[in-house]
């Protein structure tokens, strides 16, 4: 059960990292335009490559599996949302959020947790 309660937590922890990394992003996107609707562009255009990079070869259930694609775009994102977190809110934050990142998906690709049945 405990267990249980433990991976339950680390796979939201997994959803709240990857959410604040494509919004981060979206976020440092809109703030590139020059006007309301050239940002709102240019974020949505990004958040939409982020969600077809990431369905296309890093989700769990990706179309193409590829492990050095899956790192490779996962890596990408991270550049990215730790990038845009630091132009947006400083180096404090996008250098806590690279670490959170980085734990968080070690601990979710560690063989120590159960496999799915």
């Amino acid at each position: 059960m405990l267990l249980t309660a433990a991976v339950g937590a680390l796979l939201l922890l997994l959803l709240v990292t990857e959410f604040i990394a494509v919004v981060a992003v979206g976020a440092y996107a809109f703030s590139l335009g020059g006007s309301d609707a050239t940002g709102a562009a240019i974020a949505i255009a990004a958040v939409l490559l982020i969600g077809v990079l990431w369905w296309a070869y890093a989700s769990p259930r990706s179309y193409y599996d590829l492990p050095p694609a899956r790192i490779l775009v996962k890596l990408a994102l991270l550049a990215a949302a730790t990038y845009s977190i630091w132009m947006l809110w400083g180096a404090t934050w996008g250098i806590a959020f690279a670490a959170a990142w980085i734990v968080v998906h070690l601990l979710a690709e560690s063989p120590i947790l159960p496999a799915s049945e």
